[in-house]
C-alpha cells in the first residue's frame, strides 16, 4: 500500500528528491570532515539506480536518532491498495485513514492487461 499526503505543511518541507544515476554517489572526506559539509551523506541517501526513476520517489531524512516526524491528519489525503491486498487489510486501513482524516480517497489497484502498471479505481 501507499500514502498519498498533501505536502503543503511544514514537516514536508524536509523533503529531499531522489536522484536516479548510472553511478554510486562519490563521498570527499576531506570536504566532509574539514568542511563539515555533510550534505553529501543526504546525497548518498537519496541517490538510487536509474533503472527506479519511474519510481520518482522523494526522501524524509532524519539527522538526529530517534527523531519522529509527524504529519496533521489532513494531510493525509489519498490510500493506495496494490492488486494482492485483502478485503480485511483494505477495511481496516480504511476506516483508520478516514478516522483521521474523512475526506480521505482511498483507491484499488488493478493489473493492467496490456502494460507493467496498475490502473486504479477509486474505493467509495
Amino acid at each position: 500500500m501507499c500514502l498519498e499526503f498533501d505536502t503543503a505543511g511544514p514537516t514536508f518541507s524536509l523533503l529531499h528528491k531522489v536522484a536516479y544515476s548510472l553511478e554510486f554517489p562519490v563521498i570527499d572526506l576531506e570536504r566532509m570532515l574539514c568542511n563539515e559539509d555533510y550534505n553529501q551523506i543526504t546525497e548518498m541517501y537519496c541517490t538510487k539506480s536509474q533503472d527506479w526513476s519511474y519510481e520518482q520517489e522523494w526522501r524524509l531524512l532524519h539527522k538526529e536518532a530517534g527523531t519522529r516526524y509527524h504529519y496533521a491528519d489532513k494531510e493525509l489525503t489519498g490510500v493506495y491498495f496494490g492488486s494482492r491486498t485483502t478485503a480485511e487489510i483494505r477495511v481496516v486501513v480504511g476506516n483508520l485513514a478516514r478516522m483521521l482524516n474523512p475526506a480521505v480517497d482511498l483507491w484499488l489497484g488493478e493489473l493492467s492487461d496490456s502494460c507493467f502498471r496498475l490502473n486504479f479505481t477509486r474505493i467509495p
